[in-house]
């Protein structure tokens, strides 16, 4: 399985990349979605961070995947997660939301039920 994981931190790039190349996936980290738009066409999941920067930018990249014809499900990664929160993200297209911080345990369960 590709994975693409969109985070402008880079300790935690880092530590997704480990977790998941661990469990055999491949993995393509990026800071923004320009920084891997190429690898796009090949992903089976999309991880996104919600906070890129000091914007919430990341809400709107299903939609911008959308509109590039990708059609793989997005993770939304964020701190953020109250109730409207939460019901924001899915309603811009996210498939899941995964709350930080996170243990290695968590990404592993929440990935495999994308395999």
């Amino acid at each position: 399985m590709h994975i693409i994981y969109i985070e402008d931190n880079p300790n935690d790039r880092r530590f997704v990349e480990r977790v998941l190349e661990s469990v055999n996936y491949t993995i393509t980290t990026g800071e923004t979605l320009d920084e891997v738009k190429d690898a796009i066409v090949e992903a089976d999941l999309i991880m996104i961070d919600i906070v890129l920067g000091a914007v919430p930018e990341g809400i709107l990249y299903p939609e911008r995947l959308s509109k590039m014809g990708v059609d793989a499900p997005c993770i939304a990664v964020t701190a953020r997660v109250t109730p409207n929160e939460v019901k924001a993200y899915l309603m811009n297209g996210f498939s899941h939301v995964l709350t930080k911080p996170f243990t290695a345990g968590q990404l592993v369960t929440v990935t495999r039920t994308f395999a």
